[in-house]
């Protein structure tokens, strides 16, 4: 059940029809049984006959819903309940002792013991937008840590670094077969460890790819920098294979191939614009080129 629940608690949204649920693998008895949803009063359900040319709007009540609507029947999420749910499943297999919710994406969870000192962790959700990452660096920021944190996701993917936190999504470190899902200890603190060093001690530029369309970009005497999208992820991996090699201008039109963009800066938006430019890219000497800065 838990992969189920931390993608609900992944999505953020506070209502979802009983279809969205079952699509997560989750039932909605059992939901509604655990207090972690509940069905709204009265809602209007549009329903179409088998041959998909009659349709009648009629309203749902607290009764019991039948099966034919109850796919399209809306129910409340227990948001808090749903957080607090999951950071006891994980607090049992890690044994964590300190649950507090920080904020509406963040949660403290306690410490871990990992190569003998103990290691700050969070619980995180939302780690696949640059708007929600850029809140979570500004919380985290915020906090005294001593040391590497470590951010469990609730997130399929995510980047491999916020701030100066190692993030591990939840799902990549469960028991392969097993039928509870429990989480493996062991390849929990061996991930964490290795990503740890992997940036304290980079001397190259690289792109850390988390997933699919997440990833980090670190660099010597720079703060890692979280992408977000595939465009993102080649446009750094370019630039920073130029830069290994010793030939570190990169032209234009390379840097956008594959992108509706017409020039580097427009492969960006907002603030996410402003930091990489700001921070990570400059304008090369060449005519047209851009390269890394440092």
């Amino acid at each position: 059940m838990l992969p189920g629940l931390l993608k609900l608690f992944d999505l953020g949204d506070e209502v979802l029809t009983g279809l969205l649920i079952k699509e997560l693998g989750l039932s909605v008895d059992e939901l509604l049984g655990a207090q972690l949803i509940s069905q709204k009063s009265r809602q209007p359900v549009t329903l179409a006959d088998a041959e998909g040319d009659e349709v009648i709007e009629q309203e749902v009540s607290r009764s019991v819903p039948s099966r034919s609507t109850r796919d399209y029947t809306n129910y409340k999420i227990a948001t808090g309940w749903l957080r607090e749910t999951i950071a006891k499943r994980l607090s049992t297999e890690l044994d964590f002792r300190d649950f507090r919710p920080l904020s509406e994406r963040l949660s403290g969870l306690g410490t871990l013991m990992i190569g003998g000192q103990p290691v700050s962790v969070f619980l995180a959700r939302d780690l696949m937008s640059f708007k929600s990452i850029s809140a979570l660096e500004m919380e985290l920021s915020q906090r005294a840590q001593k040391s590497t944190g470590l951010i469990l996701g609730a997130s399929p993917e995510a980047p491999r670094y916020i701030g100066h936190n190692v993030v591990i999504p939840i799902g990549t470190v469960m028991e392969p077969g097993d039928p509870d899902l429990a989480i493996d200890l062991d390849r929990l603190r061996d991930r964490y460890e290795s990503d740890r060093k992997a940036s304290k001690h980079i001397v190259c530029a690289k792109v850390f790819e988390g997933g699919n369309n997440t990833g980090s970009f670190v660099m010597p005497d720079k703060p890692a920098l979280p992408l977000t999208g595939r465009i993102q992820l080649d446009f750094f991996t370019k630039l920073a294979d130029a830069y290994n090699a010793g030939f570190p201008e990169v032209h234009a039109s390379i840097l956008v191939e594959g992108t509706s963009a017409s020039t580097p800066r427009a492969v960006f938006s907002g603030k996410m614009r402003k930091r990489v430019f700001d921070d990570y890219v400059e304008r090369a000497r060449d005519n047209g080129c851009w390269r890394l800065k440092g």
